[in-house]
């Protein structure tokens, strides 16, 4: 350990521990026993910090990722220490920066000071929740300690504050349908939840609405733990044919990080003791490096090695991967999947619904939109994404359908989803009266109830639905009847000749 000799001259000093001998020797005079390890930011275990029992300590980290991973190792290995807060600090800075930039021995004692109790906004804990590594569980002796997670000390509001400023207006990054929350996108396994986020992370990052208006471009991330390069080069070319741009234009502004075959895993609970892993620090950098606004992460069960249905290890999961931006204006979009039970949405407990702010869902149909074993598929090509929970707007949905490698929206980039769902429901009145007409020319009985000839149901089995979905022709059928156009009443007789009723058109 460089530094021993100052030890031994201050037994009752504090011990401040920092990353070189360069820093090292620049705080010389902050009235800390000054000290640092030799090797570097990744040689943490090299050294013998056995000096440093029964010593007050406080850790200077680096401000990168390394030194982050650093400062996390060296408090888990003597098992105590405070770590400065230095998220908000330029990449590499350090105690020698700011002595070189003029601070006073009196301010950088003032900085410690705060930084070892730092202010920060809710749900913006420190990045250095670096408990038990998957890769270090294996030898972690079994009972061993997890050392705690830095407390985070957070004022209440100002009222007075609150008075002056007003009533905020509600951000969006896409409007209504993604704020600077976290988000939950569910949906059955090769559904298409991958290429979709990858062509939203596209439109996003130059600017362009896919689900609704954007108002400028948006800085993305995306980890796809399960897709390789080729394959997501693949699908980054059909969608810059279908966007019409030029790839080089992503270029800063959408960073799609392939991470297959790779250990992903971001939260862990070795020996029931849950935590951050050291990949945690990586994905900080990248998020605050980029300034990045949009995180997708594909997806949970390559992130997540804990307890799907504990309530507390879910919440603390999204909130400490919402907890890595500095900077507002910042969604993750974590990705899952749903339980194998009927009807499921998402794996796991309510709190994964609970922690975030939206949840979307990817399927076949509208999830309240069931099947039964007796129903054809229509098409097996559409699309529809919905969202099932929302804070901040109406519940909607989007239709979608594959074509040249890529999912194309009914709904783009308009100024009023209104006057869409005015058209669409416009169509979907005209399929239904053209319907009946060709049923009755056919000599087939419809009605509204629910059975072998319901009406929403024979336009699918006919192929005469038009692109539109089995809820779409329920609700045209309705508004038909409420409106007079359609009406149950006598279509025939049987040959009983008791009479047969269905349902039949209204001549105006």
């Amino acid at each position: 350990m460089y530094g021993l000799d100052r030890l031994a001259a201050k037994p009752n000093a504090p011990v401040l521990i920092v990353e070189g001998e360069k820093c090292a020797d620049a705080a010389v005079e902050l009235g800390y026993v000054v000290v640092t390890w030799s090797a570097g930011a990744n040689a943490v275990d090299a050294t013998d910090w056995s000096p440093l029992s029964g010593r007050d300590v406080t850790i200077w980290p680096d401000a990168d990722g390394p030194g982050a991973k650093a400062a996390a190792e060296i408090r888990k290995t003597i098992g105590k220490g405070t770590i400065l807060d230095v998220r908000d600090k330029p990449k590499g800075w350090d105690v020698a920066d700011a002595v070189a930039k003029g601070w006073t021995p009196d301010k950088v004692l003032q900085f410690i000071e705060e930084r070892s109790n730092p202010r920060v906004e809710p749900q913006k804990p420190p990045a250095y929740l670096d408990e038990v590594s998957p890769s270090e569980s294996a030898t972690a002796a079994p009972g061993r300690p997890v050392p705690p997670a830095v407390i985070v000390k957070v004022s209440p509001l100002d009222w007075g504050e609150v008075k002056r400023t007003g009533k905020q207006p509600r951000r969006w990054i896409m409007t209504e349908w993604m704020s600077p929350d976290p988000m939950l996108f569910a949906g059955a396994g090769g559904i298409g939840k991958t290429l979709l986020a990858q062509q939203l992370g596209t439109a996003l990052s130059i600017g362009k609405g896919i689900l609704a208006p954007v108002e400028r471009e948006w800085r993305v991330l995306m980890w796809a733990c399960e897709d390789g390069k080729d394959e997501l080069g693949n699908r980054a070319i059909d969608i810059a044919t279908y966007l019409n741009i030029d790839m080089e234009d992503l270029n800063e502004k959408f960073y799609l990080i392939p991470r297959r075959g790779l250990d992903n895993t971001l939260f862990a609970a070795p020996y029931d003791q849950p935590g951050f892993t050291a990949l945690l620090a990586e994905l900080e950098e990248q998020i605050n490096d980029w300034r990045i606004n949009v995180f997708f992460l594909d997806n949970i069960a390559q992130t997540y090695a804990a307890k799907e249905n504990d309530r507390h290890q879910a919440t603390r999961y999204v909130n400490g991967i919402f907890g890595c931006a500095r900077h507002t204006d910042f969604a993750p979009v974590i990705m899952g999947h749903p339980a194998k039970a009927a009807g499921s949405e998402y794996s796991g407990s309510t709190a994964w619904e609970n922690a975030v702010r939206m949840r979307w869902y990817l399927g076949d149909r509208l999830p309240d939109e069931k099947q039964s074993e007796a129903d054809e598929e229509v098409d097996t090509r559409p699309r529809v994404l919905a969202k099932r929970k929302t804070n901040y707007s109406g519940k909607d949905w989007r239709r979608f359908t594959f074509d040249n490698g890529v999912l194309v929206p009914e709904q783009i980039e308009v100024g009023s989803t209104g006057v869409v769902d005015m058209l669409r429901r416009r169509k979907a009145r005209g399929v239904t009266l053209d319907a009946m007409r060709k049923f009755v020319v056919m000599g087939k009985t419809v009605s509204d109830a629910k059975g072998q000839n319901y009406l929403p149901k024979l336009i699918g089995e006919h192929k005469l639905n038009d692109g539109l979905l089995r809820a779409e022709l329920e609700d045209a059928m309705r508004e038909l009847m409420n409106d007079g156009k359609l009406k149950r009443g006598e279509v025939g007789r049987y040959a009983n000749r008791d009479p047969k009723f269905g349902l039949m058109e209204v001549s105006e």
